[in-house]
């Protein structure tokens, strides 16, 4: 046994729980075909200028101490928060 930090999940309630078992059983028989007739999308908040969200740590030598791509910039006024959506088209590896 080891100590380990917990992962977060998404909250499901127990109906989004049945419908997604219902839909898993009705589709338990496709193949990868089927599957590439799918859309997986998915979204995402990118938080900036708030350091409540846990430290953040970048992989540096001593020198890149203020290089743009190992810091973080703070803001005066509240935190930016964007959102992000992308999907994944799984026909195109087929």
């Amino acid at each position: 046994m080891h100590r380990r930090k917990a992962r977060a999940v998404i909250f499901l309630t127990w109906e989004q729980k049945q419908k997604r078992l219902k839909w898993a059983k009705q589709h338990i028989d496709w193949d990868m075909v089927d599957f590439s007739r799918v859309m997986y999308s998915d979204e995402a908040y990118i938080v900036l200028g708030d350091n409540k969200f846990g430290p953040i740590w970048v992989t540096r030598s001593p020198e890149e101490v203020y290089d743009d791509s190992c810091v973080i910039l703070k803001f005066k006024q509240s935190s930016l928060r964007i959102m992000v959506w992308g999907y994944y088209d799984y026909s195109i590896v087929l």
